[in-house]
């Protein structure tokens, strides 16, 4: 910004009066005295910066030297003495995590020097503009001596002039730097090429002639008959109209664009005026008589928008100077009448040309609120009542039709509005209105067929919630047939879909999605009734439209509606069948596909076949995503185009940007050929926001830009706007503005924003309503403290890839030929299932017992303990303690149920193989089945399935976070559990966690996650030494085994056996449920399948439980089954032999052969598991959900 120069109180120039001090430029003198003393605060200034800068730069070089310093102490990690130094990749693991650390440390000392450069860079930004200040008050001090030369000639041309006129008094005076001609107004429909040809005679003329910047609003006030009259303005002239206001001192809003660069033409007048340069006093007198107005109230009136408005346009044309020639007493008849018309000329700086009429409308914005205080329309220009024949139009013959999109799908319009447009456009020769109907905020159409479509606009203005009616449409369709212009309707689908649910589940609803985001919506394309709905609908709306020579359908921005298909647990839909049905639907109305038109391709696939020949673009142009789009044919794909023309968001395009913009799009080839047509996009816009993006003065650009129109430059295309504005009888505050926004930026986001708020909540409002949401509690700092100990341990205990099996003591499987029952197993593993989820309760110790007293006397080799499943996690592992999880309460008067600890475990596992030859296989449920994972923060969002069924609950198998902490899990389960080669990685749901707990999280793309979970899961197995063929998985509820699972091993549950030829399968027998005899017949069944082991399943593992329920006669039962060599028995016998064997065991319960014939189940306790779960992590929320009335019933 140019400041002036501080006074000096020895100057011998006199100071003007505070209303001309910003046209008066100080002398040479003036600005020498006070050079110099700047010249010596900026030394001072400097040098204090340069000591700053050098302190600055000793700090950083002591930083570095300290930090090279503690490099080269570090380096000896990497030194070849160092005993890590070695090719394994535990070493390249742990040097890696000691470098991760080690930069760690040193980020403080980065974030230290990247706070020293920021200060050394904001001291080198100031000193250069303070650098730029000074250039520029010394170009002003240039400036300054090229207008005390031109004054003096000025002076002279005027004294010849006035000689002139005194000789000759019918002669208009002619001075040499610019001729003022008597005015000849063309009339307002003069033929385009008389005003093109005018044009261009100015500018040859003109260019190069002091490089003026041309006051081209108050010159083209009436239209121009002569290039001379462009450099004249007029005062008080007999054809004057209702702007003679304007002819006073321009005011700010009156400052034009740039005109053509300096010529050597140009150079060689200066450096003659510069040799008749007048003395001092003469300049400073000449100027005072030159820059005093006429009427100063004018002065103090254009100045109404304040002191900042003022002082900023100030500092935008601080290169321009406004010279008013007055009249002289010579210069007036007899009678005392005036004769000789005020001339002014404006100088514009070379080096400001371009640069100034990007700036101009940001120093003005703040006079624009004061100048347009009383909200007055351009549109009103627009008289309805006017015959057609007698309106005026311009005189741009556009190459190709032009329009305008109306956006009635967010915004009512009234009726006088639209037909003021309707007249408007006629006179810009606009002959398109694209009639947007319907978007996510309303479906602004009455229809017969379909009534309860219809829905108003939601904003304060529309009170009486007006919609349009059929008999409305029919109207407005009529009377712009009588201007030639076409209305031809919008309807959006499958996209902006929001509007369309007054038909219950015709719109997918996701309440979340609506209220937070509130448009996108998509359109459910499953309806069963979608394409009745859909061919009755445009029926009745090309009915309304009379037939429209085009149909607008829409089909952009699908992508916007993920959010909301992710919310309700669905795939984005697959539009392609949707589009081969739109198609049909328009066969069958006879409507030809040639005229329909779709948006461009935004968030589409580029391949997918839609219906419609035409192709609206508003992102780019034709070829420039793709290839440009051909039709069947070969031929090129007709296109519309509004890039570039949208006005709800260019907010510093002005009417000339908006031209060359309108023309890019003409002439835009590249092998589409020409546009269809030109559509200047009002998205967004309603009546105020037309005036305050000034749409209707920036049409006129559109119009400019469509026709074939040449211009000779800026300054011809800037004065045909203006000109052009005038003629159709514009307020010329309006014209003056050259298309730019009428308000301030901010002023006009802050509006739009809150419109966009009345849109949100209106669409939140209709279609949802207030209640209740379950919600899981956060166990955010949990999940925190697992990610940091899960990465912690995988850069501590990652070595090998894959580890080797622990080496742990192994025994042979004990056999039991000594036992009772005389004789080995038939099937290699046989062993028990013991549920340590739901039998906490029991110490370990008492666990080792029952395999002693019953279990290793039956001859069995193997132990399942399922430690994670739907309802806890039954081990508090060192690596990560904060798993563990129990949801059962302690008895009465008993201490809390303690989790056991993985120390524990391996006491067991220790004692179990080395005593009595029993390995111990580990069950944990990683993906499916999770609901034990509670407590680390990964589950699924799933409350709901977690309360009303108690069990499925999944984690996020998507969330990348997870993997450190399975890594964690795996590696220290593989160590405690190492006599067992085989590991249990429990169930995988994954289609029933799709229906159910990953539909109410909203997962996308589930099976994906799944597949991806698998994959991973295999390669963590791997790292800790776990092959496929060791690990086993549960059958899951499909009964069906998906590609790529982790673990070749199937477990059936009892009844459920469905293995193939040649599967790895082992067999479950339920040893609660029947009686004896039961599980001794499914037992043999099962040996007759031959799988690799089969296991009995019990539940609780207290000594009372299994007393109560004669579990050790069970046992002998499932044993006698698993006989190699023993002969099959009847009933009588077997329960005969049953008793015999128990009694030879020394077990409990040996006279009731019979056992309970009633289903014990070992879930006894599954319902207080799951209320207890839903009590601990989940609450009750404030939400929204969706209304009835727009559900499918």
């Amino acid at each position: 910004m140019f400041r002036s120069p501080p006074s000096s109180n020895g100057s011998h120039q006199q100071q003007p009066p505070q209303s001309q001090r910003r046209l008066v430029k100080p002398n040479s003198s003036f600005i020498s005295s006070n050079h110099v003393n700047n010249v010596k605060t900026k030394k001072q200034a400097f040098v204090s910066r340069l000591r700053c800068i050098l302190l600055l730069l000793v700090i950083t070089m002591t930083s570095s030297v300290l930090f090279m310093f503690q490099m080269a102490k570090s380096s000896e990690f990497f030194s070849s003495k160092h005993p890590h130094n070695n090719d394994t990749p535990l070493a390249v693991a742990k040097r890696g995590y000691s470098i991760y650390k080690r930069k760690h440390l040193a980020s403080h000392e980065d974030k230290k020097q990247t706070r020293l450069h920021d200060i050394q860079k904001r001291n080198n930004e100031q000193q250069a503009k303070q650098q730029q200040e000074h250039q520029q008050w010394q170009d002003q001090h240039e400036a300054d001596k090229h207008y005390s030369k031109y004054k003096h000639k000025a002076a002279e041309n005027q004294k010849e002039a006035t000689k002139k006129l005194q000789l000759d008094k019918q002669q208009e005076p002619e001075p040499v730097k610019a001729r003022s001609h008597e005015n000849n107004p063309q009339k307002p429909d003069s033929k385009a090429h008389e005003t093109k040809n005018d044009l261009h005679d100015d500018t040859a003329n003109h260019k190069g002639k002091h490089n003026n910047k041309v006051d081209h609003d108050q010159t083209l006030q009436k239209p121009i008959d002569s290039p001379k009259n462009i450099f004249h303005g007029r005062k008080g002239s007999d054809h004057s109209d209702n702007n003679n206001n304007n002819n006073a001192l321009p005011d700010e809003n009156t400052l034009a664009s740039p005109v053509a660069k300096n010529t050597e033409k140009e150079r060689a007048l200066k450096q003659k005026n510069q040799q008749s340069e007048p003395k001092d006093s003469e300049a400073k007198q000449d100027d005072k008589q030159h820059t005093q107005p006429e009427n100063p109230s004018m002065l103090k009136d254009e100045t109404r928008g304040g002191a900042a408005a003022k002082s900023a346009l100030k500092a935008v044309v601080q290169g321009v100077v406004i010279h008013n020639h007055n009249n002289n007493d010579d210069n007036k008849q007899p009678d005392g009448k005036q004769q000789k018309k005020s001339e002014k000329v404006v100088l514009l700086k070379p080096s400001e040309q371009d640069h100034l009429h990007s700036t101009y409308k940001h120093a003005v914005a703040a006079l624009r609120l004061a100048k347009l205080r009383d909200k007055t329309d351009p549109l009103k220009v627009a008289r309805v009542d006017t015959p057609i024949h007698k309106l005026h139009r311009v005189p741009f013959e556009p190459m190709v039709p032009i329009g305008v999109l109306v956006d009635a799908g967010r915004h009512y319009f009234s009726m006088s509005w639209w037909k003021r447009l309707i007249v408007y456009l006629y006179q810009l020769r606009f002959t398109l209105i694209q009639f947007r109907l319907t978007d996510d905020q309303t479906f602004n159409l009455q229809l017969e067929s379909y009534p309860q479509l219809a829905n108003p606009v939601l904003l304060k203005y529309n009170k009486q919630r007006k919609t349009y009616t059929a008999k409305d449409i029919r109207e407005l369709v009529q009377f712009a047939r009588g201007y030639n212009i076409t209305l031809f309707p919008e309807i959006n689908l499958p996209g902006h879909a929001g509007g369309w649910a007054g038909i219950p589940g015709l719109v997918v609803m996701c309440s979340e999605f609506i209220c937070d985001k509130g448009y996108g919506l998509p359109l459910n394309i499953e309806h069963p009734n979608i394409k009745t709905i859909l061919k009755t609908v445009l029926r009745e709306v090309l009915d309304i439209f009379d037939n429209p020579p085009y149909l607008h359908l829409g089909g952009d921005e699908v992508n916007m509606a993920d959010p909301c298909f992710t919310e309700v647990g669905l795939r984005p839909f697959n539009y392609s069948g949707f589009e081969k049905q739109l198609k049909g639907i328009l066969q069958e109305l006879r409507y030809p596909e040639e005229q329909v038109i779709r948006w461009e391709r935004t968030g589409q696939s580029l391949s997918l076949d839609r219906a419609g020949a035409i192709e609206h673009f508003w992102e780019s142009f034709p070829g420039v995503k793709s290839d440009v789009p051909k039709l069947p044919s070969g031929d090129a794909r007709p296109w519309f185009v509004s890039k570039g023309l949208y006005f709800d968001n260019n907010h510093n395009d002005d009417g000339m940007a908006v031209y060359r913009n309108t023309h890019s799009a003409l002439n835009y080839f590249k092998g589409a050929g020409r546009p269809k047509a030109i559509i200047a996009g009002t998205f967004e816009l309603g009546e105020e926001y037309w005036r305050q993006r000034n749409v209707a003065t920036r049409l006129i650009a559109v119009s400019m830009g469509a026709s074939d129109t040449k211009f000779s430059g800026k300054m011809a295309e800037v004065m045909s706007f203006n000109q052009t504005c005038l003629g159709l009888g514009i307020n010329d505050r309006w014209c003056n503005l050259q298309g730019s926004i009428t308000v301030l930026d901010s002023e006009f986001i802050d509006d739009h924003q809150g419109t966009w708020k009345q849109w949100k909540e209106g669409i939140c409002g209709r279609l949802t309503r207030e209640g209740m949401k379950l919600e899981l509690k956060s166990t955010a700092s949990t999940r925190k403290s697992l990610e940091t100990s899960g990465y912690n341990n995988f850069w501590s205990k990652f070595a090998d890839d894959p580890l080797p099996t622990p080496s742990v003591p192994r025994r042979k499987r004990k056999e039991s030929k000594s036992s009772p029952l005389g004789g080995e197993h038939s099937i290699p593993i046989t062993g028990i299932i013991f549920d340590m989820v739901n039998s906490m309760r029991t110490p370990t110790s008492d666990i080792l017992e029952l395999l002693k007293k019953y279990v290793s006397p039956l001859g069995f080799n193997l132990v399942q303990l399922r430690l994670v499943n739907d309802f806890g996690f039954a081990i508090r592992l060192e690596s990560q303690p904060k798993l563990g999880y129990t949801a059962l309460q302690p008895k009465k008067g008993a201490p809390p149920v303690s989790i056991p600890t993985a120390q524990e475990y391996r006491e067991l596992v220790t004692s179990a193989m080395n005593d009595l030859g029993i390995e111990i296989m580990p069950e944990v449920s990683f993906s499916t089945n999770a609901g034990g994972w509670l407590n680390s923060g990964f589950v699924a969002p799933c409350p709901n399935t977690l309360c009303d069924k108690g069990r499925g609950v999944a984690n996020a198998v998507y969330e990348s976070d997870m993997w450190a902490v399975v890594y964690s899990v795996l590696f220290e389960l593989r160590h405690i559990f190492a006599t067992s080669p085989y590991m249990h990685l429990g169930h995988d749901n994954r289609e029933t966690a799709r229906k159910g707990c990953f539909k109410e999280a909203a997962a996308k793309d589930p099976m994906e996650a799944f597949a991806e979970f698998e994959e991973k899961l295999t390669t963590l197995a791997f790292m800790v030494g776990i092959e496929a063929d060791q690990i086993v998985r549960w059958n899951n509820e499909e009964d069906k085994v998906y590609s790529g699972r982790t673990g070749n091993i199937t477990q059936y549950q009892t009844g459920k056996l469905k293995p193939s030829a040649g599967d790895k399968f082992f067999a479950t027998v339920d040893l609660l449920s029947g009686s004896p005899w039961d599980i001794y017949k499914n037992t043999l069944a099962l040996v007759k399948l031959k799988p690799m082991g089969i296991l009995g399943q019990v539940g609780d593992n207290s000594n009372e439980t299994w007393e109560s329920m004669n579990i050790p006669l069970r046992l002998v039962a499932f044993s006698m089954g698993l006989q190699k060599k023993h002969k099959q028995w009847d009933h009588k016998s077997f329960q005969t032999h049953l008793v015999q064997h128990c009694k030879a065991y020394k077990f409990e319960g040996c006279d009731k052969p019979d056992g309970s014939k009633v289903k014990v189940s070992y879930e006894v306790e599954e319902t207080r598991y799951s209320d207890r779960l839903c009590h601990t992590f989940t609450h009750n929320v404030v939400g929204r959900e969706i209304r009835p009335e727009f559900l499918t019933s």
